[in-house]
């Protein structure tokens, strides 16, 4: 299915891994107790309500209502309703959900020292990214860290696992 979420066992937010198993999460807490299993849109409501995440409309992997990057939170219900119809959404990173995410393009090298973390395949043969905690101001930067390696951190956003993918 197209919107089958590929990642690979990784640390999520303060209290859970996650490994996908075709269109779905599966999430076992760091003290062995609670697991989920989850679909798509039942991560993007967990992450949405229990994390504190916000997200916003996209079209392919654009966001589709202007001003999106200071709007206010968009509620679950808008979010769902695009989501079912087949539309993508989009993680706001930075301050917003308190994630800054690397993105790794193809050819990119990452620094040997990153934690372990949420990585998640995007649209492109060898492309990635990395979501990690952060909860201070942080600006995006494209290329700076390393070549074809940028950050998505305050006023920025990222397509979303279970998400159609454009590329």
């Amino acid at each position: 299915s197209a919107r089958t979420i590929q990642a690979q066992p990784r640390r999520l937010g303060k209290n859970y891994f996650c490994s996908p198993d075709s269109s779905r999460w599966q999430a076992h807490s760091e003290d062995g107790g609670g697991a989920m299993n989850m679909t798509a849109l039942e991560m993007i409501e967990y992450c949405y309500n229990e994390l504190g995440w916000s997200f916003t409309l996209l079209n392919g992997k654009k966001p589709i209502r202007p001003g999106w990057q200071k709007e206010d939170r968009l509620s679950f219900d808008v979010i769902q309703k695009h989501f079912i119809s087949g539309g993508n959404i989009g993680l706001l990173t930075g301050l917003a959900s308190k994630v800054v995410v690397v993105d790794k393009d193809p050819g990119g090298k990452l620094p040997n020292n990153l934690e372990a973390t949420v990585e998640v395949a995007t649209g492109r043969t060898d492309a990635k990214h990395f979501y990690f905690y952060h909860d201070q101001p942080l600006r995006n930067s494209v290329g700076k860290i390393a070549k074809n390696i940028d950050i998505r951190a305050d006023g920025a956003q990222v397509v979303f696992p279970g998400s159609i993918h454009p590329e």
